[in-house]
Formats: structure tokens, sequence, C-alpha cells
């Protein structure tokens, strides 16, 4: 099946299903699966996928066809004239769609088509109606699924098309909207309709029913007929209310929509039917009085439709439905409560009692705690099953879904993990395509470029591995604290961005279990107890916290963040801490180019959606490539060396450049810590004249003597004792490494004492080889001598690429390339990742051809270099960067 013209807003929802003939009674019906091949449900959003997962399990030849579940403001018509006696589409059914005029295909029959549109029902339409013998129309906005065939009808829309108005009057023509009011009216709407419900006498009863439990009944038929009485009486006989209600509980299956073959009727109308007749509506008089019932049962009935669970530090937590998406929330949290307060005072008509609120909220935490599964929490990011996870924290709850191949926004519901937020989160744009970093080097220079970028490009990666921290050092006035604000906005937004100076434990283990980035402002410096707190954030150790209220309680927690610190000096480092540091100097901005903070910030907010797209584009790549990543020898922090090298290529660096300034950094670093500490200057000292290869060994007596009588008069901090001596080398062992001196300690088995082994190696650290696909960038290549390339008389470069751009497609489509960029003699761009075209047309936003992408980057290349005599497009071949 080919569904590159499937619409694009359709194919970017997670509301996919795959289906297959099953006979059922004699007859063959459409049954919806996961590409798993568990069962797919029309009324549960986490049995639905995404088109690019069900395409593929299509391709397996293990099912029929493809399948979208209606909803999230999506109504499909039905046209079905199988029994149509003449030839061709019958003119009924040619007349709605002519009047819609929405995205029209055939249905898989051939004898029928689906019209798809952006619309509601309206309240009391009814979902079926013969327009003409063997003629039938079906109309629906939620609890079903309509197959899928791409076989869209020429002539018409390609995209679903806003037709609230048109679909109102049509229905309103042809009969099938409710004209008969109710005997009492029902202004409750279909949630606070079941609330009340399940608070009836026999609401226990209704309550069973409706999650599927049929234990009381002789088969699941005389159940549906059992709820479809409830239904009714509470809909005032509203057929087509009962019938949406119905598709939402747990005993709908496909046989709700499956036709006799005597009456045509479907079985969901003939038990309604029966349903009328055997139990007829007596208004609303009749019902019983509800017995008394305490406050607090009240409350814990009003949250049944929530899912309570648990995360593995032993917090409860309720995933609530709000206006159209999920929310998780702690059960002891204030949004949870003013939830649960909410739909209490919606349905009594007054607020809860503050005993009634707490012992509700205490029987919800013991359930979520004793009953729910245990799930992970993650903030702002999170992995799952090869796939990245960004939260927007945005109002409706809206995540980035990122794989080797591409990124999507999906609801919450429909993403496999769950997200927490903090009260001082703010929301990240929706990223913009084309993605592009060049605004971001403009507002964020440094020499040290590739070396940020690794850093930032690490932050989107969930681990396994820990962070690097990054340091940002330089002179007062230099930006640094804007620098750091402006790096955490990118992926982190929030309220107060940095923090100030901690003076203990408790604000680091803070900062660290509420965002994904923690930043410290103006550090004076970085002493011992804070540099350990440092490591353990950055590499994924155990924090702990005492239970708030208890004396003895403790929770312990593993996080691992990336951190940024800002100071003007920092003083000396201790080696565990410089070993994870990436060091930056941000220079002073001189006055000429200072910006004010409103400016510059204005510019930051315009960029940050293409910046974003840019950076999301690299974690795909990254996704991509990093199995085929190998960097000999693994340097430190390999994880996070990997991963910036794998996504690189779209960040527009060479292969192992951000390696390469991670290890001279490292070795500035070490020189650094080295020359500040009397201690390695003393060993640097003790080793100086020993030939390569020399190897002595010393007590720890013996040594503190012999680096004694170098240093002469002990300076300040110098170690006292064999102890204080083994405790401070293990801190060097790396810094001394680097500098080609090896130290080991051990203790001696027979005389129980430690033993010190010094030995000389060649100084020089031979930087990791990376071996990686090709990614070789045209940085240091010349302007092809192509006489072609050359603009004609009064044409500017920019001028002459518009007017090959057919020239340019034809070689894109015959090369192929993962990657384009745009090289003129005033500079180049960074690499962009060509998507197929067939993937670009499926796209909401952003280019849908690779015409449109090449035009985008001219207009932006164009404000860039508005003077370039002459511009040329580069792609990556597996021979290397050519121009096109």
């Amino acid at each position: 099946m080919e569904v590159s013209n499937c619409p694009s807003s359709l194919a970017q929802k997670r509301r996919w299903v795959v289906w297959r003939y099953v006979e059922r009674d004699g007859k063959q019906t459409k049954v919806p699966f996961q590409p798993d091949e568990k069962p797919a449900r029309s009324n549960d959003p986490t049995t639905w996928h995404t088109l690019e997962e069900c395409r593929k399990a299509l391709q397996g030849g293990r099912f029929d066809g493809l399948g979208f579940v209606l909803g999230d403001g999506i109504t499909g018509i039905d046209l079905d004239w199988k029994e149509y006696p003449g030839e061709g589409v019958p003119t009924e059914a040619r007349t709605i769609v002519d009047r819609l005029d929405s995205y029209v295909e055939w249905s898989p029959s051939g004898k029928g088509c689906h019209i798809l549109l952006h619309g509601k029902l309206p309240e009391g339409c009814r979902n079926r109606k013969k327009l003409a013998p063997g003629v039938e129309l079906e109309v629906y906005d939620k609890g079903r699924f309509f197959t899928f065939t791409a076989e869209h009808w020429e002539g018409y829309p390609d995209d679903l098309q806003e037709c609230q108005a048109e679909l109102e009057a049509l229905l309103a023509d042809l009969g099938v909207l409710s004209t008969t009011p109710a005997p009492h009216p029902v202004a409750l709407d279909d949630q606070a309709l079941l609330e009340k419900m399940f608070q009836a006498e026999n609401g226990a009863n209704i309550r069973r029913l409706w999650q599927g439990d049929t234990s009381g009944y002789s088969s699941q038929s005389e159940a549906d007929l059992a709820l479809c009485s409830h239904l009714l009486w509470w809909t005032n006989n509203d057929d087509g209310r009962a019938d949406r209600l119905f598709r939402q509980s747990g005993l709908y299956r496909p046989k709700w929509d499956e036709q006799h073959a005597g009456s045509g009727k479907t079985y969901g109308e003939m038990t309604l039917e029966k349903a009328r007749s055997s139990s007829p509506y007596r208004g609303l008089e009749a019902q019983p009085e509800r017995k008394k019932e305490k406050e607090s049962t009240r409350l814990v009935s009003l949250a049944a439709d929530a899912q309570f669970w648990h995360s593995p530090d032993g917090t409860a937590w309720a995933s609530i439905p709000v206006e159209g998406h999920i929310e998780h929330w702690p059960v002891d949290s204030r949004p949870f409560r003013l939830w649960l307060s909410g739909r209490f005072y919606r349905t009594e008509g007054k607020t809860p009692h503050h005993q009634g609120l707490k012992d509700a909220l205490a029987v919800l935490e013991a359930k979520a705690l004793h009953d729910g599964v245990s799930c992970p929490v993650f903030t702002r990011l999170a992995e799952h099953d090869g796939r990245i996870y960004l939260d927007l924290s945005r109002p409706d709850w809206s995540v980035v879904e990122i794989d080797a191949h591409d990124w999507r926004i999906v609801p919450a519901a429909g993403a496999p993990v769950r997200f927490r937020r903090t009260p001082h989160q703010k929301p990240l744009p929706i990223p913009e395509r084309p993605g592009d970093l060049e605004p971001l080097k403009r507002l964020a220079p440094t020499k040290d470029w590739p070396l940020l970028l690794g850093w930032i490009i690490g932050t989107l990666n969930p681990g396994p591995g820990a962070y690097p921290l990054l340091l940002l050092a330089g002179e007062k006035g230099a930006g640094k604290s804007t620098l750091a604000r402006m790096l955490k906005a990118l992926v982190d937004p929030s309220e107060g961005m940095l923090r100030t100076e901690p003076r203990s434990d408790e604000p680091v283990i803070i900062a660290a279990l509420n965002d994904l980035i923690v930043a410290f402002d103006n550090l004076s410096g970085v002493p011992p107890w804070l540099s350990d707190i440092l490591c353990v954030v950055a590499t994924g150790g155990a924090l702990s916290r005492r239970q708030l209220y208890t004396d003895s309680g403790e929770v312990v927690l593993s996080v691992c963040r990336p951190v940024i610190l800002t100071g003007i000096g920092f003083g000396l480092l201790r080696d565990d801490l410089a070993d994870r540091t990436l060091r930056i100097e941000v220079a002073r901005i001189r006055d000429e180019q200072r910006l004010t903070e409103g400016e510059l910030w204005q510019r930051f907010e315009a960029a940050h959606p293409r910046i974003l797209a840019a950076l999301l584009d690299a974690v795909s790549t990254a996704l991509a490539r990093k199995a085929e990543v190998t960097l000999k020898p693994l340097p430190r922090m390999a994880d996070w060396a990997i991963w910036a090298e794998a996504a690189s290529p779209a960040l527009g660096c060479a292969p192992g450049e951000i390696v390469r300034a991670f290890n001279s950094a490292q070795q500035a670093l070490s020189a650094d810590l080295l020359e500040g500490n009397p201690l390695a200057q003393a060993v640097l000292d003790l080793v100086s004249d020993w030939p390569e290869g020399n190897r002595q060994v010393y007590t720890s007596r013996e040594l503190l003597d012999e680096l004694g009588r170098i240093v002469g008069s002990p300076p300040p901090g110098w170690p006292r004792s064999p102890v204080a001596l083994g405790k401070a080398l293990p801190r060097l062992q790396e810094a001394l490494r680097r500098a080609g001196v090896i130290l080991t300690g051990q203790r001696d088995s027979y005389t129980n004492s430690f033993i010190w082994s010094l030995e000389v190696r060649a100084q020089a650290e031979r930087a990791p080889e990376v071996e990686s696909p090709p990614a070789a960038l045209p940085s240091q290549e010349a302007l092809s001598d192509n006489p072609a390339q050359t603009p004609e008389e009064g044409e500017d470069g920019w001028e002459r690429l518009e007017r090959n751009i057919p020239r340019i497609l034809e070689a894109l489509r015959a090369e192929k390339p993962r990657l384009l960029r745009l090289k003129s003699e005033q500079g180049e761009s960074y690499p962009m990742i060509l998507k197929p075209e067939e993937e670009l047309a499926k796209r909401g936003i952003g280019p849908r051809s690779w015409e449109e992408l090449l035009r985008d980057q001219i207009v932006m290349g164009r404000k860039e270099w508005p003077q370039a005599k002459r511009v040329e497009v580069w792609a990556e071949t597996p021979e290397g960067w050519k121009p096109l």
C-alpha cells in the first residue's frame, strides 16, 4: 500500500492501528490490532501507534490494512453502496461528497468511500441513515476506527478541511439530529453524567458493567442489554448519546457494528431497541433516592476514571483526564486536590470538607501504592524502546518523540513514558523546520564552539552514561550568566533559570530532582564537599534526603543531570571533578557589540523554534549513527563522547572535532591542576630526571619523606601523615597520568603496609581515533571551479542559485544524499539532514518538498551573506562532499 499521499493532519497523529479480516458468525469482520498483534481498542489510546509503525507492520504481510481511530476533532463519514443496483457512484453519495468537499478516499471494497474532516457531531446525532435503496451513511467522531486505503479521489482536497458548519447543515437536512426534547433536560456532559450514574443506589452495578465486568450475567449479550438499559434511562432515551457512551465502555466490541443479515440493522441498534422496549424511560423522579454516604466515599468514586500508580521511590501518582488530554500528578499534590475538589463541586454543588478530602486522598494514595503498577517518572527527558521523548511542558502536555528516522509531536496519552511537572517549569516552543543553529552561534560567540555544541547535544541524551559538567569562566562582564541562562532555556526553561551558590548539599539535591539542567551562578570556588555532590549529580549516583516530618525515614533517589557552573575564577578543581569538566572561556563582550537584555532575548525567542528543531534533527542523527561510532581508545566520559560524535554531522562538526576539543580541554585542566598543587609539583620534581620506563616503589612513609625533602617547609594543606598522603594522591592520578607519570597504590599482603609505585612514560596522550560512517565536511574545500557555477553578468550568487534549482533537484534525486549545505565565498551553512521527499510531503509544518527546502535555505542564506557573489549547494556522498 502506498501511503505517501496520506493527509499530513492524519500522518502526524498517534491514532493508527492495523487490521485484518477475522471470521465471526460466518462473516468476514475487520478487527483492529497493534503492530505486535495485540488487540487494539478504539477507546484505549495506549493501543494506538504512529503511521510509520503501522506501515512497517503492514509490510510484514500479517495484516490486511491500516486504520485510523477517529477523535481529537476528526469526524469520519462512511458512505456504502455495496447493495446499490446501479453503476458508478450513486448520486446521493456524490452529492454528500461534493457538499462537504474535504479529503475523500475509496473504501477497501471499492463500493463505498470515506470522508474525513475537522469537526464534531452535535449532541443527539444518530449515527446511521439510509439515503436510498442500497446506499447507506454512517457518521462518527469518536469510538470508531476507519480503514485507510490512501486511494484518494482526484479533484478533492488532499488534506482534511474545517467543515463544522457544513457538517451540521448536512446532518440537519438528512434528519439525523434529535428534534424531540427529552422529558427532563440533561445538562451534564458525558463525564459528569457518568459520575452521577456511578453514585446512584445501583451505581456499583453500573460501574462494573461500564468497566466490562460480565460476571453477574449469563452472557455478554445480556450484559450489553443491561448497560444499554441504564444508559437509555440516564440519557432520557437519547439513542445517539447512549450509543456514544456504550462505545467508550469496557463492553464495546466490534460486534456492536455488525449488521444483521435479515433486518440490515447492527447488533448495537437492535440491542438499544430491545433495551428501550423492555425498560421504558419513566422520568428522573422514578430514580430511588441515593442513600446518604460519606463525603470521602463520594470523592473516591469521583476519581474512578483516573489511573493510580506509583513511582519506584514510593510516591503515589494519578493520571487524570483534563480537557481532552492526560496529566500526571502526585496524589498529594495541589493540582490533583484541585481536580478532585472541582469534580465534587460540579457534581454536588458545594466544596468538600477538609477532613473528607483528607480521608479520600489517603484511600487513593493507598490504592496507588498497593493496587497500582510501578512506573518510572521523568523530568523533561526520557528514553523508551530506542526512542527519546522530550516534554514540551505545554498546557496540552504534548511531547516530542524522536527516533532514528525523524521526530514528531505526540499527545501525552500516546507516549509510553510519564513526565512530572514542577511549578517553576516553563514551556518550550513548538519546534519549526528547517532547523538552524546559526542564530545560536551568533548569540553565543565562543572559540570553543564545537565543545559547546557537544555539551548541548549531550543534554538531550537520557543515558546511560555520565554528563560532562560545563564550566563557564571569564572576567566580569563577559556574559557568563546570560550564556548559562540561554543554554538552559534551549531545552529546560524555568522560572529563575540560575540558582545561587549553594551552601550545603540540600539545594543541589532539590535542583537535581526538579530540573533537567542544574545551573549555579557566580561561584567563588568549588570546595571539596561541593565537588563531591556535583560528581554524584553528573554521574548518576544516589542522592538521599530525609522524608518530611519524620525522624528516620529516608528517600534515596538516583538522578543524572547536566550541570552548568559560572564564575570569574574557580581556583583549582579536584581531579575527580576536572576529569568530567568542559571548561569554556567566555570572552568579554565589546561595548559596541553589547545588546540590551530585552534585545538579546527577543532575538533568542524568535530563533528558538528553529534552534530546537536543529537539535532534534541532531538527536535523530545520533540515534541512527551511534551504533556505528567507535572511539579508540575510549576517552573519559565515553558515552557522552560517542553520542556527540554520532550527532556531529547534523551539528556541522567534522569527524572527531568534538572529541579532540574535549581532549585538549582536559589536557589544559590537568596542567592547571598540576601547576597549582604543591603535592603534584613535588611528585613531578621527584621524577623529573628519571628516564622513560623507570619505575620506583615506596611505602607511604618513604614517599612522604621523599616528597617532604623536595618541598622543604610544608606549604598549607600539605599531608602531615602517611594516611593523609593516601587520601590526597588518588585525586592527582589522572592529571599525573596525562603528564606521563603513572601513579598506582596497593596494600602489601605480607607487611600490611600501603605501597606506592611511580613510573615515567611518554607524556603525550594520543587523542581517540574516530571510526564512523562518512561524514567529512567541506569546511576545508574551496569553491568548485565549474564554469556552470559562475553567475552571469548582472546576476549575484543567489539569483544564479535560484535559476539552477531544477538542475540541482535533478542531481539530488540522482545522488539521494543524507546531508546538504550551502557554501559561498563568505561562509557556509550547517549541514541539514535531507529527508526523503515522501516523508517531507507528510509534514504538517515546514517544507514539504526538496524544492521548498532549498528555497527556505536560500532565504536564510541571503540574510546571512547578502553580498555573496557565488553560492553552491554541496552534498555528502559516499565519496565525500561535493558540489552539485
